[in-house]
Formats: structure tokens, sequence, C-alpha cells
């Protein structure tokens, strides 16, 4: 198991549960040799099933998409509600488009699912420059809110094995961080 399958697998389980794509990974998972990071994706997946497949995606609506402080958007970390978001979101789009990837319709760029999966296909080291960083402090920040008994707990902590150490937003991000090609204000089409 490397960081990549790591943060592949991370962005799997992180996302909504879907259980045909969840049984391929938790097959894959199960085949790697023991470490930290596979045992606490066992860990998870061991308390995801648990669950019935209705509850499951209950309890993952109710953790991700009703607390505010859970929230599995980047840049609602960085920069909350204020303005500097659009501008952030701006930037990150610009950032996936010049390495060559572009968001799925219907999904803002900052979603971490999406940004770890983008992390986990890139050629060069995973987490390498300032997203690897970003998303683990972000990781870090969800987790350090997340109840203890949360199922979703040992996930958030694989998930921040295979990131490098945390780097905490800049203050402001400011208009020189979007490109001035791309239009403004965000387009969600």
């Amino acid at each position: 198991m490397s960081g990549r399958g790591l943060l592949k697998a991370g962005a799997i389980l992180l996302g909504y549960p879907d259980p045909r794509q969840w049984a391929a990974t938790a097959q894959e998972i199960r085949s790697w040799p023991a470490t930290p990071g596979r045992d606490l994706l066992l860990a998870f997946l061991a308390g995801a099933e648990s669950f019935e497949p209705l509850a499951l995606e209950e309890e993952y609506v109710a953790t991700f998409d009703f607390r505010r402080e859970l929230s599995l958007y980047l840049t609602f970390h960085e920069a909350g509600e204020s303005g500097d978001r659009s501008l952030a979101l701006l930037a990150l789009k610009g950032q996936l488009a010049a390495c060559g990837y572009l968001c799925p319709d219907g999904e803002l760029p900052d979603y971490i699912p999406l940004l770890l999966e983008f992390l986990a296909e890139r050629e060069e080291e995973p987490g390498a420059g300032d997203l690897g960083g970003r998303l683990a402090w972000a990781t870090g920040n969800i987790a350090a809110k997340m109840p203890q008994a949360s199922v979703y707990g040992p996930l958030l902590e694989a998930i921040r094995i295979a990131l490098p150490p945390p780097q905490a937003p800049a203050p402001q991000l400011g208009r020189a961080a979007v490109d001035p090609a791309e239009p403004f204000p965000l387009s969600y089409s």
C-alpha cells in the first residue's frame, strides 16, 4: 500500500456512501500489508458495516451536511462564508485546470474527497505543493471537531497519515491569487 492508495481509498470512503464502490475498495484494502493507515481504514469499514445502508447514508448526511464545522469543503474551513471563499474557489479551480483536471459537473472544486482523488492521481508525489498541507489542516480541523463516537473518526485519521504536515491557510487570499482570465464571480454551472 502506498500513500496514493491510502488517499484514493480515503477519497472513495469519505464520499457519499456507495455500496458497490465501497465493497471493491474494502476488498483492495484487505489485500494490503498491515500498516497503521490500513488498520484505521479497516476499523472505519467495520464500524460502517454495522449500519444498515440507509442508516449509514443518514449518518453521513447528519455528520457532514448538517454540521458546518464538519463540512467537506476545503475553502469553507479556510475562509468560512466570507467573500474570500469565492476567490479561493476560483484559485483552486485554476490550479486544478492547470494540471489538466476538470471538476465533475455539479461539484465544487474544493470538495475534499475530489481533492484527495486528485492528489492520488498526480504523477508527482501525493501531497506535493501546498494543497496536501491545506487538506491535512482541514481534515485535522474536521477530526478535532468530530464526535468521539463517530464512525468517521478512523477514516479521517487514516487520510491524515497519507498527507504531508498541516499547513494553515493564508490569512487573506486576495484578488491577486485569482487568474484574471477566470470569470468573476464564480459560475456554478
